[in-house]
């Protein structure tokens, strides 16, 4: 009998006296496509009390503009024009 459990994704974060930060996020490929990078967001900005995130992504990073899409309120900003 196996003891081993499956990882949903990994989440960097700095939390700091002076700097709250999601430096990155991945999902495990097993679960991708199923909203769950919106949701680890969405539990961090309520963890960390956040008011908003910045999303860097690049443009041909479809999976993750994707998944952005996803999270409510997201708005884009800015494009590489």
């Amino acid at each position: 009998m196996s003891d081993t459990v499956d990882k949903l994704g990994i989440v960097g974060v700095y939390d700091t006296e002076f700097e709250k930060n999601v430096s990155h996020t991945v999902v495990n490929p097993k679960y991708r496509g199923q909203g769950l990078a919106g949701e680890f967001k969405q539990k961090l900005m309520a963890e960390l009390r956040l008011s908003f995130l910045t999303l860097i992504i690049d443009l041909n990073n479809t999976a993750s503009i994707r998944a952005a899409r996803k999270i409510p309120g997201i708005r884009k900003v800015s494009d590489e024009a």
